[in-house]
């Protein structure tokens, strides 16, 4: 059987969000109907099943191209054992200089995942996505709680109390002006952005009883 095939993919891959606007076209190749065998979770582990799975019958599923296509063509590869796939690509320059590889066309199954869900009994695409950060805020918020445990547990005076507050504010205002980033798509993060600990404040510090907080 072979069918071209249009679905919907993210406006952006690994960020959430399908509008609607970006769509793809795929060539779907093999078998009509062909069995698959899940876990308990719907996870897929075994594909073109001639016999029951070790679990029973109720986790030997059907997949029939012409009523889901979309859900047999992320099996199709499994069937083409000449398969190949050219890929392209479009540099993407970062704010930091990094040359990010853009994918221009991509599979379906750089979007989706798959999964049996056993409680809706059918099939689901589950949109790929990846979590985002800034690891010079995620540093900054670790310099902040470490000031802050130390300057709710003790004064060190008006004028390094003082230090403590504006450095503690200077933290907080970078961490609101570095929001998080597409981190898969970097290859280099510069920590020395981060506002550094005042000499007068480490000083202070040291002087503390490690058990004191």
């Amino acid at each position: 059987m072979i069918k071209e095939f249009t679905y919907l993919l993210p406006d952006e891959l690994y960020v959430e969000g399908i509008s609607g606007d970006v769509i793809g076209t795929f060539v779907y190749e093999g078998p009509e109907t062909f069995d698959v065998a899940i876990d308990d979770f719907g996870n897929v582990v075994d594909i073109d099943v001639q016999v029951d799975p070790e679990l029973g019958p109720n986790f030997r599923k059907t997949i029939d191209a012409n009523e889901q296509i979309e859900v047999a063509y992320m099996f199709a590869h499994y069937f083409d054992e000449h398969y190949e796939r050219e890929l392209e690509f479009e540099d993407e320059i970062l704010d930091n200089g990094d040359v990010y590889k853009k994918l221009l066309n991509p599979d379906l199954k750089d979007a989706y995942e798959i999964k049996f869900n056993i409680k809706d009994n059918d099939w689901e695409l589950i949109q790929i996505v990846k979590q985002q950060d800034n690891p010079s805020s995620l540093e900054a918020k670790r310099r902040k709680e470490y000031i802050e445990k130390y300057s709710k547990k003790y004064s060190f005076g008006q004028e390094t109390d003082s230090v403590i507050a504006n450095y503690i504010s200077e933290l907080e205002s970078f961490i609101e002006n570095n929001p998080p980033l597409k981190t898969w798509k970097y290859a280099n993060f510069n920590l020395n952005s981060v506002p550094k600990l005042p000499a007068v404040i480490a000083i202070e510090i040291a002087k503390l009883p490690s058990e004191g907080v």
